[in-house]
């Protein structure tokens, strides 16, 4: 965690003459939201060794490099949505890349639902889907199921041999305050409060470029709106019909989108079958919270690396290594590579 004015000292200090004036940038960030960003406002850098990589990346190209990768971007955010000529570039483009290519039909129905992930216009979808379409009994027995899975888990909690007291304590104390978003946003299955949210993006049936530039901002001022307001744990801010998971760890919450509640993962027919399918995935986003990055968030999602005492830690660290060293020495046949323990870890 640093402040505006911090940020800049370290970049001056670690990167040197890139003529980067932090406090500048982000008020053009920001610039349409209503907020005003001063040399004290406090930022978050998640990785900085991802962060210090990319500033001085930007430091040692060209300009000339650097504004054609800005227009190399810019061309493959808006081609697919612009005249015939752009989208047959883009096209060739994709084709050079080595891309999945969509037909437009699916590519239109991509955009609707603004996969992957984001809000977009999902929501209006979710309603007609969770009013015509959806058993919500369903939400009932999956809330069971979460509940079942994390007593389940601080039983296992309790039981750990390797852990000290202390961190054992605000181990269950992360578990018991662990939030479920599950479904859907309750405020949907009103008309009127969704009316309400969509109010300020404009859809115009002849305008499909400016709609997806709407779309694309809508989404973008959503989230820069919420800088300076009080913290809301159960805001959704990924679709309800992505079908995935999340653990988010900055608020100690699992979201579980109505898309996971279906069939092959859920069918609230044969319980030890959604134990083993639904469960599983269950289980999976309740230890995100104690990986290698939960494991500097507490119990309210606040970035506190010294919850866990340095015998845990110590004691953590010997496993990880253990089970690095083990899956390791796996050796794929087809492509003569031992198994890579970078991305699992």
């Amino acid at each position: 965690m640093k402040t505006v004015e911090i940020l800049q000292q370290w970049t001056d200090t670690e990167i040197g003459n890139i003529n980067l004036n932090w406090l500048e940038y982000l008020n053009n960030v920001f610039s349409k939201s209503g907020i005003k960003v001063t040399k004290d406002t406090t930022v978050m850098i998640t990785d900085l060794s991802v962060f210090y990589g990319v500033l001085n990346l930007i430091k040692q190209t060209s300009p000339f490099l650097l504004k054609n990768f800005v227009m190399t971007r810019i061309f493959t955010y808006t081609a697919p949505d612009s005249n015939n000529a752009l989208r047959d570039a883009y096209d060739q483009y994709e084709d050079d890349m080595g891309y999945t290519k969509y037909s437009r039909y699916d590519y239109c129905t991509r955009k609707v639902l603004d996969y992957p992930g984001k809000i977009g216009l999902t929501l209006a979808l979710t309603y007609e889907y969770q009013k015509y379409h959806f058993n919500k009994n369903k939400l009932e027995g999956a809330i069971e199921m979460i509940g079942d899975l994390t007593e389940a888990f601080i039983g296992i909690l309790k039981e750990c041999d390797w852990l000290d007291e202390q961190t054992r304590t605000k181990a269950i104390d992360k578990v018991d305050n662990m939030i479920t978003l599950l479904g859907y946003p309750d405020f949907i299955e009103n008309p009127k409060l969704l009316d309400r949210y969509y109010e300020n993006i404009r859809i115009c049936t002849w305008d499909h470029f400016g709609n997806s530039q709407r779309l694309r901002a809508f989404g973008l001022a959503s989230n820069l709106a919420l800088l300076g307001k009080p913290r809301n744990r159960e805001i959704w801010q990924l679709s309800p019909l992505e079908a995935n998971a999340y653990y988010n760890a900055q608020n100690n919450r699992i979201l579980f989108p109505i898309s996971m509640l279906n069939p092959i993962f859920y069918t609230a027919k044969i319980s030890a079958l959604d134990y083993g399918r639904i469960g599983s995935i269950i289980g999976h986003e309740i230890t995100h919270g104690f990986d290698n990055q939960g494991m500097y968030y507490d119990a309210n999602g606040s970035f506190t690396p010294g919850w866990w005492s340095p015998q845990t830690r110590n004691e953590y660290n010997k496993r990880k290594d253990c089970f690095v060293d083990q899956y390791g020495k796996y050796l794929i046949p087809e492509i003569n590579e031992y198994v890579s323990m970078v991305l699992p870890m």
